[in-house]
């Protein structure tokens, strides 16, 4: 299916990458990268490498994540990064990544949401509380999660499309038509989704796919 339609209209940041290299961002990306200061170029070819954007000692673990995640086959949900931004001033996100197909070839979509500059966090996750209680930021963000990664673990890969799609407002005879299947088949899948997410309507699917509470 094309994601472009679908991941324009999110209102939440996404991009899409290959190893890195930058395939597409929607305008809520665009957005963010503007009142965080990153550089952006929107009517150039999208090449920049967004593994440069992380701090040096991260670099090899995003790399390391991607592989597992594409060999996987498999969403990951809620993995705190730390963006470099202008200045050198470094800004903690919160992302979720996809494994998609994006024009015949394996990509990764991948959604962000900013918490906050780094050095604010750390204060306010103190060294001392963390060892004490395992509070740290990670932890804090991670926790509450872990039981939606574990649902949409449980998710077939259409199964997903369905979800991404209802969840960016589309009616089951659109979803059956961007899918090439029946409306009956969508409803059958939402069903099952219901069931697998603990959701029982269009608006709390719709928050369980962008992590809202």
């Amino acid at each position: 299916m094309d994601h472009r339609k679908v991941l324009d209209k999110a209102p939440v940041p996404i991009v899409v990458h290959r190893a890195g290299t930058l395939l597409y961002f929607n305008e809520a990306a665009l957005q963010l990268a503007t009142e965080i200061g990153l550089p952006t170029a929107p009517d150039a070819e999208p090449s920049q490498d967004l593994f440069s954007l992380l701090p040096p000692e991260e670099k090899e673990l995003a790399h390391q994540n991607y592989d597992r995640i594409m060999a996987a086959g498999k969403p990951q949900f809620n993995t705190t990064r730390t963006l470099v931004g202008p200045k050198g001033r470094r800004l903690v996100m919160l992302t979720s990544a996809r494994p998609i197909d994006w024009d015949g070839e394996p990509a990764l979509e991948l959604s962000a949401v900013l918490l906050g500059p780094a050095t604010e966090l750390r204060d306010h996750f103190a060294p001392a509380e963390a060892a004490e209680d395992d509070s740290s930021l990670a932890h804090m963000v991670r926790a509450p999660a872990q039981q939606r990664a574990a649902a949409f673990d449980r998710l077939t890969a259409r199964e997903i499309d369905v979800a991404m799609l209802a969840a960016e407002g589309y009616t089951t005879e659109n979803i059956a038509r961007r899918l090439g299947v029946k409306s009956e088949t969508v409803r059958t899948h939402l069903k099952k989704i219901y069931r697998k997410t603990g959701t029982h309507s269009r608006v709390e699917l719709t928050r369980f796919v962008l992590g809202k509470p």
